[in-house]
């Protein structure tokens, strides 16, 4: 966890986290039995040991679902703040047999030489797709090995109470 002391993460996380994800997953998101409907307006699945399901996705189509993901293009100022090295693409992005797989590729773009994807429930122009106050997060990933690779998931507060990142903190 980024910067901050740990109670200004915890005040800040309260709002609820949104995801970032740059690498392959598959994922559901589980809140208490006591709380949650699902986001459609359905009630929630129930699952194992109490919980229930109320946002997943389990990459069953032929495309990223844009009502759950949205690509981040580009490489923000500084490498979105870790110097990243790859401009990030929507094209390294694609969704086959219930597996998202991100690419990295050795290929010029953006003055950069590199190109990834990063993808996000919150959209550019702000609109948040799926955040949670409390609950469960699973993810199932394969990640790659290999010098320079950086995988990760990673969520991010909501609302950046207390400065943009790392100020308001981040689970990895």
């Amino acid at each position: 966890m980024y910067g901050g002391t740990n109670e200004m993460v915890k005040r800040s996380l309260k709002k609820g986290v949104a995801l970032i994800l740059t690498l392959a997953m598959t994922m559901s998101v589980q809140a208490n039995a006591n709380g949650g409907a699902a986001l459609d307006g359905s009630k929630s699945n129930t699952v194992e040991d109490g919980w229930k399901l109320v946002w997943n996705d389990e990459f069953d189509g032929n495309a990223l679902d844009t009502t759950k993901w949205s690509c981040q293009i580009g490489n923000g100022y500084n490498g979105w703040g870790n110097h990243e090295s790859q401009y990030y693409t929507a094209e390294n992005v694609s969704v086959a047999d219930g597996t998202l797989k991100i690419t990295a590729k050795k290929e010029k773009k953006g003055g950069f030489d590199y190109t990834s994807s990063r993808i996000r429930t919150v959209t550019d122009d702000g609109q948040t797709l799926f955040s949670t106050k409390y609950g469960k997060v699973e993810a199932r990933i394969k990640l790659p090995s290999g010098t320079g690779l950086w995988p990760a998931f990673w969520m991010m507060p909501v609302n950046s109470e207390y400065g943009s990142w790392p100020l308001s903190g981040e689970i990895d």
